[in-house]
Formats: C-alpha cells, structure tokens, sequence
C-alpha cells in the first residue's frame, strides 16, 4: 500500500506488492484511503479529487475530551497570568478555543507549533504571536521568547507557561522550555482513542492501495489493525518517507514492517548468488 498525506505530515508507506491487490478491471487510479478524523480530510479529498483522484475515508482515530482537563483550563486562563500559552496542534486550538470563551475571553499571548495550528487558532478569534521556523515542538521549545510579555513578571519567578494538549503528547514541549528556564503547567484536555471498525471498514484496509496519514496515532493504528493481515500475505518490507512533519515519520519508521514470506527470501538468496557468481 503506498501512502500519503497533504498539507500537515505527508507519509508515504508501500507494504503490499502488485499481486497482493485485488484484481482490477480496470486501468483507473486506486482510490486514495483518507485516515483522518471523520469530517477532518475534506481539503485533502478536494485537492485529489480535482486531479481526478478518487478517495475514500476510512478514519483511524476519533477525539475523546477529557473532563477534568477541561474543568481545568478555564480558571488557569482567568485566573493565572502566564506568558505564553502554547498551542501544538489545530484540535488543541479548539479545546482551547472552548476554555477562552468559558474563562470570559481574557487576553492571551500566544504560540502555535506551525501553519496549520495558527489558522485553526485565527479561524476561532485567536490570534498567534509566535510561530517557529519549523513546525515541531522542539523548534518551538528551543525557539520560544524567554520573556514575560505583559504578564507583569519580574518577581524573579521564571516567565510561565500554559500548555493544554493530548494527553499522548510527548513530553517534548515541557522539557524543553523548562531546560531553557520557563515555568510550564501541562493541561491534559483530550487524548486520542482509535476509531470503530465493522467488517466493511477492514475489508476497505485490507484492499488499499494508496492510504493518507496525518499523524502518528493514524499510523500506529493502521499498524496495529492491518499489518498482522499483511503478515500472513506476501508482503514487500515497508517504506516510510515523510514531506513536512518528522513526528508521523517517525511513527511509520518505528513500525515494524511486515516479514516476508520464505519463498521471498529463498528468492532474493538465489538471486544474490547469481549476481556473485557472475
């Protein structure tokens, strides 16, 4: 299966050779499986179906709030005056969004990990101050102004930070901030969980062709859910390449590719004596 993402993290991962497909009967495009949360890949979904590329979503991941993060959050944007509020990804910007209205919209200095998160952060009347030159959360920790804004610090205290987000975020963020001598507070204001599956959704999986990820949650479910299939098929060793977001990279890198069969490697052993012998 070849895959790929657009616009966030593009993630290319090829598992299954020619003859593990279903027939086709035709010479048209597979369609490109689309993994996002539901209703999240419509901009995908229109960028390839303008270029005559069908598409089909199959969500691998669903976004769970967390109650008590949430019940949190509000009074830490009233009450508390932290330098920055630090925003890593566009449904952070939504959680986000909620608490500010609950707090009474109190003024908030900003920073969003990349692009994306600054325009889900504008789209909901919040404006983002700080971008880094690279969309990850270390290029943010290492990047972000040690100063206190207008949060009326110099007390000696180390300027603060807010930081609500997954509760499977790594621990990136706050490491790196507080190395460099912030206060960090992390809410944990949802997680992600893995999407339900019926029957038609894993013979859709099993079929795919070309599958989008948009992040490491999708991959490490697809892995999960798919590869053990795969590994009792003929399957090719996976590739991973990434265009814009090293974390889904990563994910796909980590995730064991699925052995080939005996016969496959009885193959490429014949093969390589021959080359030698030549």
């Amino acid at each position: 299966a070849l895959c790929l993402c657009p616009g966030l993290p593009l993630c290319l991962l090829s598992a299954l050779p020619p003859r593990c497909s279903p027939p086709r009967l035709s010479a048209a495009p597979p369609a490109v499986i689309l993994t996002r949360e539901r209703g999240k890949n419509g901009k995908l979904d229109a960028l390839l179906r303008e270029r005559g590329v069908p598409t089909a979503e199959l969500p691998c991941i669903a976004f769970q709030q967390l109650p008590a993060g949430q019940a949190e959050l509000p009074p830490a944007l009233a009450e508390e005056t932290p330098a920055w509020v630090v925003v890593t990804s566009p449904e952070a910007a939504g959680v986000l969004a909620e608490g500010w209205e609950r707090a009474g919209r109190p003024h908030l200095r900003l920073a969003s990990v990349g692009g994306a998160t600054a325009k889900a952060l504008q789209s909901l009347g919040l404006r983002s101050a700080f971008t880094p030159t690279k969309a990850t959360g270390r290029a943010l920790a290492e990047e972000l102004p040690l100063d206190h804004g207008d949060s009326g610090g110099g007390d000696g205290a180390p300027p603060a930070v807010l930081y609500p987000c997954s509760a499977l975020a790594a621990d990136t963020v706050c490491a790196g901030l507080e190395r460099r001598g912030f206060g960090v507070r992390r809410i944990d204001t949802y997680t992600t969980v893995a999407a339900e599956w019926g029957p038609s959704e894993e013979e859709a999986a099993r079929a795919a062709s070309v599958v989008s990820f948009g992040s490491p949650s999708a991959v490490r479910v697809w892995h999960e859910r798919v590869c053990p299939w795969w590994r009792e098929r003929p399957a090719s060793r996976a590739r991973a390449w990434q265009r814009r977001h090293p974390t889904t990279r990563r994910r796909c890198r980590s995730a064991p590719a699925p052995s080939p069969p005996a016969s496959a490697r009885r193959l490429r052993r014949r093969r390589a004596s021959s080359a030698s012998a030549r």
